[in-house]
């Protein structure tokens, strides 16, 4: 055989391989949107309650009144010194393993510290479910007292003991993410301890036992924090 048409052949067979054996083409991966209400779903993670780590999830889908009226939660009361806080809730639309953070208007709050995280509870106690905007605390809990250890950055949030007998799938991981994101979010809080009347509170079955930062969270896995809600002073209020 000619050597010319030897190598021809040869270069021919070599393609064929590479086309047989390339990777095909790649799935995307359903994005993450940007808007209110949508982004990536979780699982579970280790060391908290749940379960197994999340994989990546798609996006969700948020009704569009419902989105609106999320961009205009005012519990202000009409307060002129009014501020914007933000407060991260569990996005039932996610099937609860979404955590998205919310602008809410409030009445005037204290600058940092324990008086800040004190003021904010309420938002946590009693969250716009009716918007689909959950943390997992079940009805009738009241918060017992607050503290802050300037040393350490840790705040204890003690609760009544209503605040066991969450139901439902999720409600612990809820609680546990919704209570550690908000909260560390005051200046001076780094970590966050949930006790019930006293003592280290017990969650389905899992005990809040020592203090518990965003990065613990992150390792844990359980639920992702998506794209957050805007306060809108031109939408309607949430209820309207």
């Amino acid at each position: 055989m000619r050597p010319v048409l030897w190598a021809a052949m040869l270069i021919a067979a070599l393609a064929l391989i590479g086309r047989l054996t390339a990777p095909g083409p790649t799935a995307a991966r359903a994005p993450v949107a940007d808007g209110p209400g949508a982004g990536a779903l979780g699982g579970a993670g280790p060391g908290g309650p749940g379960g197994e780590a999340a994989g990546p999830s798609p996006a969700y889908t948020v009704p569009a009144d419902v989105a609106r009226a999320r961009s205009h939660i005012d519990r202000s009361g009409g307060d002129p010194g009014a501020v914007l806080a933000t407060v991260f809730y569990a996005d039932r639309y996610s099937g609860g393993k979404a955590l998205i953070p919310v602008e809410v208007k409030v009445r005037s709050l204290p600058a940092r510290g324990v008086e800040r995280a004190a003021a904010l509870l309420p938002l946590l106690l009693e969250p716009p479910a009716d918007l689909g905007l959950e943390t997992g605390v079940p009805a009738g809990t009241r918060a017992r007292g607050v503290r802050l250890d300037d040393r350490t950055g840790v705040l204890t949030v003690d609760l009544t003991a209503a605040a066991e007998r969450g139901a439902g799938p999720g409600w612990a991981s809820a609680f546990l993410y919704s209570f550690v994101y908000t909260l560390t979010g005051v200046d001076g809080v780094q970590a966050v301890r949930v006790d019930v009347d006293g003592r280290p509170g017990r969650f389905a079955g899992w005990t809040w036992d020592r203090p518990l930062g965003r990065a613990d969270l992150e390792r844990m896995g359980t639920m992702r924090v998506v794209a957050g809600v805007r306060f809108d002073p031109a939408a309607a209020p949430a209820g309207q």
